[in-house]
C-alpha cells in the first residue's frame, strides 16, 4: 500500500514540475523576446 502512495506522490511531482517548467517557458515566450532564448530554455529543460 505505502509503495503505490509513493508512486502516485512522484508522479504528482513530476506533473507539477512540468507544469511549472511549461509556466516559465511561456512566460519567457511572452515577455523575454526571441533573444537569448534557446539558453533559457535549456536551463528550464535541465532544472525540471
Amino acid at each position: 500500500m505505502p509503495r503505490t502512495k509513493l508512486r502516485l506522490l512522484a508522479v504528482l511531482l513530476v506533473l507539477l514540475a512540468a507544469l511549472f517548467g511549461l509556466l516559465r517557458l511561456a512566460f519567457l515566450l511572452r515577455f523575454g523576446g526571441s533573444e537569448g532564448f534557446a539558453p533559457h530554455a535549456l536551463y528550464i529543460g535541465l532544472k525540471f
